[in-house]
């Protein structure tokens, strides 16, 4: 169940000088609210979480958001614009697409950052004490000649990162 108590919201405006808005410039200030509001230095950092979808979410009651049913097509492109802005060709379809939103009567929407486990980062993290004992391995039999003991550490050095 989704509750207030789970959201942090960052405010977008349009332009108050009444330049355009390009599709670039709109997703690159989406990257930047949730890379630098929504997520702190230290998330970022060392979380194994990463963006999965980016969803359109109405407050109908403030307490108590509904999510869109957006299609996985419409899903994708979101989050594709997201990630990747300087290759968006359109000018200000998304920024259209984004006020049209906004100005629709009575309800209030906004967009909604849904994270998940990020394969690469546990992938990453597993493969680091695994590299390490084998490097161990072979540097300390190529140093020592004994290859018995090499293997009794990086075992050692593999269960030992291992926790627990």
């Amino acid at each position: 169940m989704r509750t207030a108590k789970n959201y942090r919201v960052a405010v977008f405006r349009r332009d108050p000088q009444g330049g355009t808005t390009t599709d670039k410039e709109l997703f690159q200030e989406f990257q930047r609210t949730y890379n630098v509001e929504l997520r702190s230095f230290w998330q970022r950092l060392f979380s194994l979480k990463g963006l999965k979808y980016i969803g359109v979410v109405e407050y109908t009651q403030p307490e108590s958001p509904a999510l869109l049913l957006l299609d996985t097509a419409s899903r994708n492109s979101i989050l594709y614009a997201f990630k990747k802005p300087h290759k968006l060709s359109t000018t200000g379809d998304w920024v259209d697409w984004v006020f049209n939103i906004k100005s629709l009567p009575p309800h209030r929407y906004g967009l909604e950052f849904v994270q998940g486990w990020n394969g690469r980062k546990i992938v990453l993290l597993a493969a680091v004490p695994w590299i390490g004992s084998v490097i161990t391995a072979v540097l300390w039999s190529g140093l020592t000649g004994d290859v018995q003991t090499a293997m009794a550490i990086a075992s050692y050095i593999l269960t030992a990162s291992g926790g627990r």
